[in-house]
């Protein structure tokens, strides 16, 4: 395995190298056939000087410049791929064969520009010294002018293969086309100032006020254009390609879009006011055919390029590829064993935030939601992993050296640079780091004690993580199976379970006679629907918490979570469009790793309804009656008690009189909430789910992780819930009250008193009473945690729907 990982390892390292040399044929042709034509055009035009006393500037001569270097930068890549029998003053480094590649790729382009400003020259001054060799009226110029556009072209297309591979990925290629937009910009803006400057004929008195403003209008914008591309350049030359999903990038790009586009706005009046000149008849005798020609032109050309440089700014902030791959898992193929490996990884790495679940809980309950058959509703499991496989020369040509790995990427690991200081003053005292110290040379042992090193070792692995073997070998087969089990483990970077909701309406939040018109045109209630999506969520429903769980170590945890969104989005993307999520969000709290990887993702923030939370840490040992005296808390439950009530908590599976009872109760908050104008739920859940979350009893008969809590008086039930054990958390869901016995009664907040005296007394760290009915609920000792989804939705229109009903949802909740 060791061997393998060498060979994948080096293979990545050469990727460059090999990427280049598969285009090094084409380099050469383009160079050869540049540098020909450009040297017979030269000599065209010197014969042309000579004879004809012309002054003529040939752009033939940089791009015989760009050929010949692009030749250089083949050879020296040729010498570098051995540098052990190359001689070492002719071995360039990586940096110096790159900036050889950006200078050819320059030189080419500039011909353009060159050809650009001589043709503009050539029609202001149609008699001066400016004439170019594309107006010669003699035999030679028909084979100049053929021979120079062949040149020209051979240029470009030098231009483009050496691009292939300095400027790519999208977003090398976006920067590299808005740095060569932004010189066009600049030219373009120079010519416009100076075909403007004096544009009228001999020396007579201007004869109008308005073509007077007019061409002096044209000056004004052609130097905003010039500031305009000034900017875009400076933007493209100072920051980094690490950079490119900052967020001082990102306001940048925001405030040259503002800036672009108020330029634009003053291009398209400048371009109808130079067609309007151009066809008036009365300043033809007045006003030079250069001026009124080159104005709409240039004009409109510059109006193209900004269409350029607006695609560049959307790539320019592509966040890099996950380098990580998706697949869907069945928790039900796998063994006890091997759930259990996975939960010893997420027991030892991915307990990031205080009341995260343990790892049994996590795979317990992800593989329950997967057996659930839930209508409209159904769960996957997906194991994020790295790929181990070698991409071929097609891929390779694709990619053209992108890092195959998050950490390798400066654009991901500068998103946990700003945060190393805060992390290693913070995080590491409270969850120090092992380190393994450096093994000092083995001493001679026996056979006894190298047993018992052995035994010892196995030991601390139980502790920390799984221990491979799994299971003893008895085959062959099972050595080869526990091998390829043991390489997807290493490999795992997270599993992630995906809850799909098939018929989501998004107008359901929205009240009023707008949701009204919204359902019945384009939500439910419409014939096409098309605001019904299949949504995702990266979450449990009951409880609503996020169902990430890593199963690595890394150095760069705001990297991965970001990575690992990335890898989602693009397997989702990538499946069929039956399948596939039109909408995905993951629920994270603030402030946390989770929440500053949404936006370098390509994820976008959506505000969601806070949680509310118990931290019963400081009340460790205490009673209920001590917890709600700390607080200065009245107890609620003397009408209860008057009452003859009783509390009593389900014990191992729960039976179908208990589902049924659960459900009864809860389809009546579930109707109330409709009746005010809200959505119930997402999916409703019935008594088969409930009977699927039971899981079977577990030690000594008691179901550890779920269990059901019901409130009965007078020989009625008024009250249940559903209780998840979640590691150190206790959280109640799938409430649900009779409320006419309930209210008298106070049964609501005599449950949550029982949840925190049940939690007091298992010594669990904290109570989730989830986003609903939030004063109650601070009233008894909870806090407000922000969380925020990060969403990702394939159509603008969807994004915008669906920000739109998350508001509403803060907004009902809240009042």
């Amino acid at each position: 395995m060791s061997e393998s990982k060498s060979e994948a390892k080096t293979f990545v390292a050469d990727l460059p190298r090999k990427a280049r040399y598969l285009e090094s044929w084409r380099i050469v042709i383009c160079s050869v056939a540049a540098f020909l034509l450009n040297m017979l055009a030269l000599i065209l035009n010197l014969t042309l000087i000579q004879n004809k006393k012309l002054h003529v500037f040939p752009p033939a001569i940089i791009g015989m410049v760009a050929a010949a270097l692009a030749l250089v930068s083949v050879a020296f890549d040729v010498i570098s791929a051995d540098p052990t029998t190359a001689p070492k003053r002719l071995v360039l480094s990586s940096q110096s064969r790159t900036a050889i590649r950006q200078m050819t790729c320059f030189l080419a382009f500039v011909p353009v520009i060159v050809t650009l400003v001589m043709l503009t020259l050539q029609a202001i001054n149609s008699g001066g010294k400016f004439n170019s060799y594309l107006n010669i009226q003699t035999a030679p110029g028909a084979s100049l002018i053929l021979v120079d556009c062949l040149a020209l072209v051979a240029d470009l297309f030098l231009c483009a293969t050496m691009a292939s591979l300095v400027w790519w990925p999208v977003h090398r290629a976006a920067r590299s086309s808005m740095i060569l937009s932004s010189l066009l910009q600049c030219t373009i803006a120079t010519i416009l100032i100076a075909v403007n400057w004096n544009p009228y004929i001999g020396c007579i008195l201007r004869p109008t006020t308005t073509g007077t403003a007019t061409f002096t209008l044209h000056q004004h914008v052609g130097s905003l254009l010039f500031t305009t591309a000034i900017f875009s350049f400076g933007i493209c030359c100072t920051i980094k390609e690490g950079d490119r999903i900052n967020k001082v990038f990102t306001r940048f790009i925001l405030f040259y879009t503002i800036l672009a586009c108020f330029t634009v706005f003053m291009l398209v009046v400048t371009l109808g006011l130079a067609l309007h000149l151009y066809f008036d008849n009365s300043l033809k005798a007045l006003v030079s055919d250069a001026t009124l020609m080159c104005d709409p032109i240039l004009s409109g050309c510059a109006l193209i390029l900004f269409g350029v440089n607006f695609w560049a700014t959307n790539f320019l902030q592509e966040p890099p590829p996950s380098s990580l791959a998706v697949e869907k898992i069945d928790l039900n193929e796998l063994s006890q064993v091997q759930r259990d490996a996975f939960a010893k990884l997420i027991n030892k790495h991915g307990k990031n935030i205080p009341d995260a679940p343990n790892g049994e809980a996590a795979m317990s309950l992800m593989r329950a939601y997967c057996n659930a058959n839930i209508p409209g509703m159904n769960c996957i499991v997906l194991r994020v992993y790295k790929p181990s496989r070698i991409p071929d020369k097609t891929q390779i040509l694709n990619t053209m050296a992108v890092n195959y790995s998050y950490e390798d990427d400066w654009a991901w690991r500068n998103l946990d640079l700003e945060q190393m200081a805060i992390r290693r003053q913070t995080l590491m005292p409270e969850i120090p780091e092992i380190v393994e110290p450096a093994a000092p040379p083995p001493p001679k042992l026996s056979k006894k004690q190298q047993k018992k090193i052995a035994k010892a070792k196995a030991d601390n692995a139980a502790n920390g993580g799984p221990t491979i073997p799994l299971s003893p070998i008895t085959s062959p087969e099972q050595l080869q199976a526990e091998l390829e089990f043991a390489q997807k483990l290493e490999s795992t970077e997270a599993l992630v379970m995906m809850t799909q909701i098939d018929n989501y309406d998004l107008t359901g939040t929205v009240k009023g006679v707008a949701g009204k018109i919204l359902r019945r045109t384009l939500g439910g209630e419409s014939y096409f629907k098309p605001l019904c999506v299949r949504l995702g969520f990266l979450a449990f429903h009951w409880p609503f918490r996020a169902a990430t769980f890593y199963t690595s170590h890394t150095r760069r945890p705001v990297a991965r979570s970001a990575a690992v969104l990335r890898a989602v989005a693009e397997w989702n993307t990538a499946r069929p469009t039956n399948e596939r999520c039109s909408v995905l969000l993951d629920p994270t709290y603030q402030h946390g790793d989770g929440e500053r990887a949404i936006a370098p993702s390509g994820w976008q923030s959506t505000p969601l309804p806070p949680s509310h939370v118990i931290d019963l840490r400081p009340y460790k040992g205490k009673t209920l009656a001590e917890y709600l005296k700390a607080i200065k808390y009245r107890d609620q439950e003397a009408n209860f008690k008057r009452a003859g009530g009783e509390v009593v908590e389900s014990e191992g599976e729960f039976t179908e009189a208990q589902c049924e009872e659960v459900m009864r109760l809860w389809h009546q908050i579930a109707e109330k909430r409709v009746a005010g104008g809200d959505t119930a739920v997402l999916a409703t859940p019935d008594e088969g789910m409930l009977m699927s979350l039971s899981g079977g009893p577990k030690k000594e008969g008691k179901n550890d992780d779920r269990s059901l809590l019901f409130l009965r008086a007078e020989g009625k039930t008024v009250a249940s819930c559903v209780l998840f054990r979640l590691g150190d958390t206790i959280t109640s869901d799938l409430q649900g009250l009779d409320y006419e016995l309930a209210r008298p009664l106070k049964a609501y907040f005599v449950m949550m008193q029982h949840v925190i005296a049940i939690a007091l007394r298992e010594g669990r760290s904290f109570v989730d009473f989830g986003p609903t009915t939030p004063k109650p609920k601070c009233d008894i000792g909870c806090v407000s945690v922000g969380i925020t989804g990060a969403m990702y939705a394939v159509s603008p229109i969807i994004r915008t729907a669906i920000r739109v009903a998350a508001s509403k949802v803060t907004e009902s909740l809240h009042e």
